[in-house]
């Protein structure tokens, strides 16, 4: 996800992290569903591991889930954080216990060409370039109990009761088409962090991109990063 947005970071330095069964984690197997203290907890012992106190965070979709979930329960951590195109809630959650349900039946491979088509434009996916490729790729290759336990993550994620609890520099990213942080909700929950009373909120808005922003447009994420980072250095 992150490939062509790096090499944009160059004068940072920037820890990239695979969750469980993505990449090269390893993904244990479980007789109960991964909360989002569990793998808050792998991403901050995975940071302790690098030798690194506190830091500036970023994540899309779950990334930017987690994102906040540590900002508001591990504050001391985070310097400050970026959330792209994801809330503080995906509901009903139902739809991703079902959804780990069919992969842990049939596999990534039979969510795959419904999924790009919602994480990319239709011109973008149509013309099936080296992010497409790569990203399609990628979710193939995705184990799929690690896949499913993210899915299980996501379903046990509400954060919305907990905004007044963000006190780090915070930023949120969207996009002009992304269906799960559309801009109204992009301002509401601005709006609803800077009503719990911490002012340093931005937001910074993407154009002709899907859900993958990094993906698709990652030029201006990397301006968006930039600037945020630049802000709160």
């Amino acid at each position: 996800m992150w490939d062509e947005v790096v090499p944009g970071l160059s004068d940072y330095r920037v820890m990239r992290y695979d969750f469980p069964g993505h990449g090269q984690s390893p993904v244990e197997k479980l007789d109960e569903p991964v909360t989002p203290a569990m793998l808050g907890d792998a991403i901050l012992d995975a940071v302790d591991k690098a030798g690194v106190d506190k830091f500036h965070l970023a994540g899309l979709s779950l990334g930017g889930m987690m994102s906040l979930w540590i900002a508001i329960n591990r504050p001391e951590r985070i310097q400050s954080f970026v959330m792209m195109c994801s809330g503080p809630a995906l509901v009903p959650s139902s739809n991703w216990t079902d959804r780990a349900e069919t992969v842990r039946a049939n596999g990534t491979e039979s969510l795959v060409e419904d999924t790009l088509q919602r994480w990319f434009t239709e011109p973008f996916y149509a013309e099936n370039g080296p992010g497409v490729q790569r990203t399609r790729q990628t979710f193939i290759d995705c184990d799929d109990e690690g896949y499913a336990q993210c899915c299980e993550v996501i379903a046990n994620m509400d954060n919305r009761n907990d905004l007044d609890k963000v006190t780090a520099p915070m930023g949120i990213v969207h996009t002009e088409f992304d269906g799960t942080l559309p801009q109204e909700d992009a301002m509401e929950l601005a709006e609803a962090v800077r009503a719990g009373g911490n002012q340093e909120v931005d937001t910074y808005f993407v154009t002709d991109a899907a859900h993958l922003a990094a993906v698709e447009q990652p030029d201006q994420v990397v301006e968006a990063l930039r600037r945020h980072l630049e802000k709160h250095a």
